[in-house]
């Protein structure tokens, strides 16, 4: 079953054309400056059947994101983590960086293990939650995917613990860390359907057109095999 969204979020996202019949383009701003990629299932409705949250997916800016929780990359050390880390620690102000700084030493002395999550409050950013999940960098040993799965499924828990049932996530591992875009594309998709966390929406919120378009391409591909 797919369901039109009526309320936009606050800031406009461009998005690709839908890639598959069911699929549905919804949101339209003027000059086609906000269009999301929606697939919704429901229990005993058409098609493959799916209890577990509404996957969206846009192409734009996740600090921009109307929901309850982003989710963040950071380095095990957590002090840092690349050029996302660094647009959500001078967006949301000061208070991200210090709240890290206290689980680093209350919690975390010796860092994070790969695929670990914490979470801080969103300062100044649009929601109030930041889940900062330590993911992997790739290598072909099958260790790597697997500790990417374990990032999504941790970051995705750790945001329903605090009450979140709205979350954006990016594409985590991709870029800096050299993950395959495609390989990251297909963890994710099935980390949000396999993760059983309590969520009504995970948006995949990316950064640039090939990450967007490559996960679009899982999107469909997911739907297809079940």
């Amino acid at each position: 079953m797919h369901r039109r969204i009526k309320s936009p979020p606050r800031r406009p996202y461009l998005c690709a054309s839908a890639l598959a019949s069911n699929l549905e383009c919804v949101g339209a701003a003027k000059g086609a400056a906000h269009v999301m990629i929606v697939d919704e299932w429901t229990e005993g409705g058409p098609g493959v059947q799916h209890t577990g949250p509404r996957i969206e997916l846009v192409l734009g800016d996740i600090t921009h994101a109307d929901c309850d929780a982003i989710v963040s990359s950071i380095c095990p050390n957590l002090g840092g983590g690349g050029q996302l880390y660094s647009t959500v620690a001078r967006r949301g102000g000061p208070i991200i960086e210090s709240q890290l700084h206290r689980i680093h030493e209350e919690r975390f002395p010796n860092g994070l293990p790969i695929g670990g999550c914490v979470a801080t409050s969103g300062g100044r950013l649009g929601c109030p939650w930041v889940v900062h999940a330590a993911g992997p960098v790739w290598s072909a040993a099958p260790r790597a995917r697997s500790e990417l799965a374990t990032t999504y499924y941790n970051a995705l828990l750790v945001a329903a613990d605090l009450g979140a049932t709205r979350v954006a996530v990016p594409a985590i591992s991709v870029g800096a860390c050299r993950f395959p875009v495609a390989e990251a594309a297909a963890i994710a998709m099935n980390a949000v359907r396999t993760t059983g966390a309590p969520l009504a929406v995970v948006r995949f919120v990316l950064s640039n057109r090939l990450v967007y378009a490559t996960f679009m391409h899982a999107f469909v591909a997911d739907i297809q095999k079940r």
